[in-house]
């Protein structure tokens, strides 16, 4: 609820690649004190979360203003809360009177937050290596973890924003290389040979919204897959839009699939790739995935 121009919020929140700011002309919720109201705030919030269908995933990163400085006896009209002293002047019994009165309208609207829908997350446990690692959204080797890491360079060279994961996309289609590994799911042998990717998720998107796994759902105990084989590079780059609308499952060039424990093995020392999980590097193939039985509360 503030300015586009406090602290060049415009700037800075397009570097952090969000997809949409708004500010206080923007809200049409009520003035308390000085500044937009933090309960109005969080009815804001809610109702941007209302639309729960798909392709209508969102984090909202909230900046309140009510209990901003100045701090006045008369900053609000009306008040919750009383302070009392022997010692203190009225002045500044008015000043702590308003800012505690801040502090409990903030309780208030968090409360609120808390106490809102909330549902289960599966957690997967992943074995790599010496390590045990947990993951909640989506990983993958080979293609997956190359973008990542193209993405991760980027992102330290100090570039943001969307467009950051379509360069890394191109320049990692543009230096295709392929790895020979072996997927077992449930103990069924699904894929050996050579190929491109090998994604796995719980959750649909990753960055710069890819859909490599379309069909995942957080909470059904299952985990999905999906193995792109060796195809030509032509076939590679008609299928891309693919990762963007959610159709990648019903290519009849891709290998999808749902399992709740996946082992990936690579066929050859030149095949150990890159592992991620939620974005980060954390080793390489061989792996070892199990959904764990754990689940984390999420707030929808």
């Amino acid at each position: 609820p503030w300015a586009s121009t406090l602290y060049r919020s415009g700037y800075v929140y397009d570097l952090f690649g969000a997809t949409e700011t708004k500010y206080d002309v923007d809200l049409s919720g009520s003035v308390k004190g000085i500044y937009y109201s933090d309960a109005d705030l969080t009815e804001d919030i809610f109702n941007e979360l209302k639309d729960t269908s798909e392709g209508h995933y969102k984090m909202i990163l909230a900046a309140s203003a009510e209990n901003h400085y100045p701090y006045s006896g008369d900053k609000f009209d009306q008040y919750d809360v009383d302070v009392t002293s022997d010692t203190l002047s009225q002045e500044d019994l008015g000043m702590i009177r308003a800012y505690a009165q801040g502090i409990y309208d903030a309780d208030k609207a968090l409360d609120a937050v808390l106490s809102g829908r909330s549902v289960k997350m599966d957690v997967i446990r992943v074995l790599c290596g010496s390590k045990t690692l947990y993951m909640a959204n989506v990983g993958g080797t080979g293609f997956d973890s190359r973008v990542c890491l193209r993405v991760n360079s980027q992102k330290e060279s100090g570039r943001r924003g969307s467009r950051i994961y379509i360069n890394a996309l191109i320049h990692t289609i543009l230096n295709m290389r392929q790895i020979r590994v072996s997927c077992v799911a449930d103990g069924e042998c699904v894929f050996s040979g050579e190929c491109y990717s090998v994604a796995f998720g719980n959750g649909r998107y990753s960055g710069g919204g890819m859909r490599q796994v379309p069909k995942a759902r957080i909470d059904d105990a299952l985990m999905d897959y999906m193995i792109v084989p060796k195809v030509s590079l032509g076939r590679i780059a008609l299928e891309v839009p693919r990762i963007f609308n959610g159709t990648v499952d019903e290519s009849e060039h891709i290998i999808y699939g749902k399992c709740r424990h996946l082992d990936i093995m690579p066929l050859d020392n030149d095949s150990t790739e890159v592992l991620e999980l939620d974005g980060e590097l954390v080793g390489r193939i061989p792996a070892s995935l199990e959904v764990s039985g754990s689940s984390i509360n999420v707030m929808c």
